[in-house]
């Protein structure tokens, strides 16, 4: 038995470094494209055009978590195959109500707009319903192909989606389209590579024609109660987590203006988006194979501790080096009028690196249903923020207001990562079941 379930481990270590591999040469790829072009945009969109965009995601971004309502992850760790189509029937109902709610909306778009002092909002306001829909159908399919290991799915959607929202940007911008350019290359890359993945996915592999039986009302209902700590507490978790990371655009963006918060989106864009990618790629992987090693009663910490351990052996010089180089470096690629944006980054640095540790292992509570806990961290979290943010709003200084708000970000990512490994050494000793 011994010898056997070392045979094992080594298989499963392997496909991790396999699927892994898939998903971080794609979406490095994808993330190699984003960045080379900004030279480009950042030369054809003003930074108040860049503000405008970055309301507009952060507003999407909030609405395509509650339309998910953190459901998919059922179609990546219920054991049961028989029920994937009850709980793709919850999903996908749950798309269909929020994106319905988004819509009755659009009539309200001028006082929606007019909260964030931004009048371009309302006039594209009315693309968010499609936006939110395809985003959040396409989290679906997400999970069914983590489900089913194809993850180079994943990798040819986030490699399509850049091409297509670099090529559309820079085509749309020399047209003079200004923050048009930008709304449009979001939105329709939403829909047009969903469905040309889909499809693609579908025709080779056959990921939706393998879910079984049609669901009935009974077994649909089953599992969203069932899983109804997924929308109470996770949702809501994820759901402040958002707010408190948009606070910044939904705060200062009255009092400061578009055009600073044009600067300090490009330079979360510049500095977060790889950063977040590349965690996601890392979560889905993490989640996957830690799942399969609770079925099995199998240990998680060493894969958690080694995780923690790589991070801060790559992070630290790494993150120290960019400490100096990055107002010039942000200058070289952006232009001299976007410095401003590498001064930004520098104050992001250590909350980037407790970020990567913290986000990646976040599901841990999920496994063992102690959702509760991550809805506490998360409220302490936007409340301390909303503060500093108030604060710095009082004093009208932009950059002590950014710099307390990462310092708050480091602090309570660094507190999270300690409560989910206590979590996993709970499990470890017996002390939580599955």
């Amino acid at each position: 038995m011994q010898i056997k379930n070392k045979y094992i481990n080594r298989f499963l270590q392997s496909r991790i470094v396999r699927n892994t591999s898939v998903l971080l040469s794609g979406n490095m790829l994808a993330q190699i494209i984003t960045l080379a072009a900004y030279p480009i945009i950042s030369r054809i969109y003003l930074p108040d055009e860049m503000g405008t965009l970055n309301l507009f995601v952060s507003i999407f971004a909030i609405l395509v978590l509650i339309a998910n309502a953190e459901y998919q992850n059922i179609l990546v760790f219920h054991k049961s195959e028989k029920d994937l189509p009850s709980a793709l029937a919850v999903c996908l109902g749950c798309v269909a109500l929020v994106s319905l709610i988004v819509l009755a909306s659009v009539p309200f778009s001028d006082e929606i707009a007019s909260l964030f002092g931004s009048t371009d909002l309302a006039d594209w306001y009315f693309l968010m319903p499609i936006y939110v829909a395809a985003t959040a159908v396409w989290n679906i399919c997400d999970s069914l192909i983590i489900r089913k290991k194809l993850f180079k799915y994943i990798s040819l959607y986030l490699v399509l989606l850049a091409l297509y929202n670099v090529a559309l940007k820079i085509l749309l911008g020399n047209l003079g389209w200004s923050t048009a350019g930008l709304i449009i290359s979001a939105v329709s890359g939403s829909v047009l590579i969903l469905l040309a993945v889909c499809f693609y996915a579908q025709g080779k592999d056959k990921i939706f024609s393998s879910l079984g039986e049609r669901p009935t009302w009974a077994s649909t209902l089953a599992i969203a109660r069932e899983y109804i700590k997924f929308p109470k507490f996770s949702l809501s978790r994820k759901t402040i987590n958002l707010l408190a990371k948009a606070l910044p655009i939904f705060m200062l963006s009255a009092h400061f203006g578009m055009t600073e918060i044009g600067f300090y989106s490009m330079g979360l864009l510049l500095a977060h988006t790889p950063i977040n990618v590349a965690c996601g790629s890392l979560y889905k992987i993490m989640f996957r194979f830690v799942s399969e090693k609770v079925w099995n009663n199998e240990k998680i910490l060493p894969v958690i501790k080694k995780y923690i351990a790589s991070v801060l052996m790559v992070g630290i010089p790494s993150f120290a080096l960019l400490y100096f180089i990055l107002p010039d470096l942000t200058a070289l690629l952006l232009g001299d009028d976007w410095r401003i944006s590498g001064e930004y980054i520098r104050l992001m640095l250590p909350w980037l690196l407790a970020f990567t540790i913290a986000d990646v292992i976040d599901f841990i509570p999920q496994l063992f249903k102690k959702q509760e806990g991550l809805l506490i961290i998360e409220i302490i979290d936007i409340i301390t923020k909303f503060a500093v943010l108030l604060l710095g709003i009082q004093f009208a200084d932009f950059y002590a207001t950014l710099l307390l708000y990462f310092v708050s970000c480091f602090v309570v990512n660094v507190g999270k990562t300690i409560w989910l490994i206590t979590i996993a050494s709970a499990y470890e000793k017996g002390k939580l079941g599955y």
